[in-house]
């Protein structure tokens, strides 16, 4: 499935503007529960499926940007929420002379949040800034937490 078949029915400007101010989007329900079981039995292979258990992290980490410029990176929580404690998704943007400004999302199973990587142009009071995003997962206290991901080409159309 292309990222535009499953952004269809979605608002399209203002995930644009969202990927703009603050290089991530979260898309609630993007997958319904079928699909999660799908995906996490390994029926598409152009997901990484991961699994982190009780006390398991993910450290924050930049994702390389392919040589002809940035990407887009989508991770969706396969887990239901109800089942595990902590394993949000945490996001630091850096900003040259500024303070990191930290996000995070606790997902539910089905949502997704679709990040830009790399290095962006972000519009500040003096003119143009570099803003670089990194992401992680937090803890988690209990339950298994799995998720996929699947990287887009910048390139990629959103509708």
């Amino acid at each position: 499935m292309t990222l535009a078949e499953l952004l269809r029915g979605r608002d399209l400007a203002m995930l644009r503007a969202r990927l703009d101010a603050d290089g991530h989007a979260v898309l609630p329900r993007l997958f319904d529960a079928s699909q999660c079981d799908r995906l996490r039995n390994g029926a598409d292979a152009r997901y990484r499926i991961t699994c982190l258990e009780a006390e398991q992290f993910e450290p924050l980490a930049c994702e390389e940007a392919p040589d002809d410029g940035d990407a887009l990176v989508l991770t969706v929580l396969l887990s239901e929420a109800r089942s595990l404690r902590g394993g949000e998704c945490v996001m630091t943007e850096q900003r040259p002379r500024l303070q990191s400004r930290p996000m995070a999302h606790a997902l539910q199973q089905g949502d997704a949040v679709l990040m830009r990587v790399g290095a962006r142009a972000v519009q500040g009071a003096h003119g143009p800034y570099r803003a670089t995003l990194r992401h992680g997962v937090a803890r988690v206290r209990s339950g298994t937490r799995w998720a996929a991901q699947r990287i887009f080409a910048s390139n990629t159309p959103l509708a």
